[in-house]
């Protein structure tokens, strides 16, 4: 059986992983010239020691990160601590909260102990307090994060200080008004899990190239440089095929024939693959995909110091900067000395910055990039029933997965999730549970 899976990201790479052996022969196809889970890592002399980054910093647990821990574990994957310090400043870079764990701020944090911080710390274990009270009782899906707020009358303060701004800038990297959006059960079920007791923030301790290398180890051809323009299910008397329209590195085009094809891009360019024109399938497919929102990420690695808190003396790994005018909005900075704990602090500083407020200067700029990222609201919820029954159907020849794809915040969590759903259907029984591990249904 020939499997043709296209895009390298986590979900293309788990797939692939899942997918290959017993007779089954998998090709890997990415348009771009490296593997794209690892397109933006980069390598940086600090001090004549040459240290390599990821873009963006990657962080989890395994209470949120489950399947993804499962995945690691499975592949021999090093995993070491993050100092999960925090500083959040308004954006003249004042800080006005500052904790040694942002997970939970409640337990042994160095903070600013004056009344305004009190407050906020109070609005923040009253919201875990309710939030899994109200978890437990179950919260319609309808109800929006905005709306779950009001209702229990949080302080406007504490939600433009310290919720939106870590929502928006680190975990959820999207805007304020698709936080407002975003399912409350969604957001209170992933503060649920960030908050777990005796769960630290991890991170790989040999980077994303580590996991790429492992994940590619077997029989899987990466094919670099290889550009899908279109896919086309065809239909024989006793068999049928998918064809793919293919731009070679060469820039010559053919059409290639496969059994099987996963298409573990995102969802508003897996949409662009399906001609309109053709079968009823692919016009359902493309309704559903539809339904999968994007915002741009834009994330600069730099060594301008004045996107940090005002005073060295506050500067933590994740450094949050907040305003209200014109427009609330927030920027995380990560401090990548301090997040990989084999960097010296004492080497030149590297930042890398989420949704910068303003531009560093150009003269420090090491890298750009930006990056799409699915948001969450009920269009996306619809998009995951429709997606899931899609894929029930018997006969499919043609499969979708990716960070989009499966219910939850979209992480690695969920592309390795929704890569794995793919690989089962493909007859591949629990391909995490070699190791006495369990796959969720």
């Amino acid at each position: 059986m020939r499997i043709g899976v296209i895009g390298s990201g986590i979900a293309g790479l788990t797939a692939a992983w899942a997918l290959d052996g017993d007779g089954r022969d998998v090709e890997l196809l990415e348009a771009g010239d490296s593997v794209g889970m690892a397109a933006h890592s980069l390598d940086l002399d600090l001090a004549g020691t040459l240290r390599c980054g990821d873009v963006p910093s990657r962080m989890f647990n395994r209470q949120q990160w489950p399947q993804l821990c499962r995945l690691y574990d499975r592949l021999g994957v090093s995993t070491v601590p993050v100092d999960p310090s925090q500083t959040l400043c308004d954006e003249r870079g004042s800080c006005y909260l500052k904790l040694d764990n942002a997970l939970r701020p409640g337990r042994g944090a160095s903070l600013l102990w004056d009344r305004s911080a009190r407050q906020l710390l109070r609005a923040a274990a009253s919201l875990q307090r309710d939030g899994r009270r109200d978890l437990a009782a179950g919260l319609a899906d309808e109800l929006t994060l905005k709306s779950y707020l009001a209702q229990l009358g949080v302080p406007d303060r504490f939600v433009f200080e310290v919720l939106y701004p870590s929502l928006a800038s680190t975990v959820c990297t999207c805007s304020y008004d698709s936080l407002d959006h975003y399912p409350a059960s969604r957001v209170l079920q992933l503060l649920s899990g960030l908050t777990a007791e005796n769960e630290p923030l991890l991170k790989t301790a040999h980077g994303t190239r580590d996991v790429v290398e492992r994940l590619l180890q077997g029989g899987v051809k990466l094919r670099l440089q290889t550009r899908v323009e279109r896919v086309e299910r065809v239909e024989a008397i006793r068999s049928g095929h998918v064809e793919m329209k293919i731009r070679l590195p060469s820039g010559q085009t053919q059409t290639e024939s496969f059994d099987q094809v996963v298409v573990a891009i995102q969802a508003n360019h897996a949409r662009e693959l399906l001609d309109p024109t053709a079968s009823q399938s692919s016009q359902e497919e493309r309704e559903v995909l539809a339904l999968f929102d994007y915002e741009r990420v834009p994330v600069v690695v730099h060594r301008d110091e004045r996107l940090m808190p005002a005073r060295p003396a506050d500067w933590a790994t994740f450094n949050i900067v907040s305003r209200r005018e014109p427009r609330p909005a927030a920027m995380c900075t990560v401090w990548m000395n301090r997040f990989h704990a084999d960097w010296e602090l004492s080497s030149p500083a590297v930042f890398q910055t989420i949704h910068p407020l303003w531009e560093p200067d150009p003269a420090t700029v090491i890298r750009s990039a930006s990056l799409e990222r699915p948001v969450v609201n009920r269009r996306t919820q619809l998009g995951w029933e429709r997606m899931a029954a899609l894929l029930e159907r018997p006969g499919r020849r043609l499969w979708f997965c990716g960070s989009y794809a499966a219910a939850g915040v979209p992480l690695l969590e969920t592309g390795v999730a929704s890569a794995i759903r793919v690989a089962e259907r493909l007859g591949v029984v629990s391909p995490l549970a070699a190791a006495g591990l369990v796959t969720r249904p």
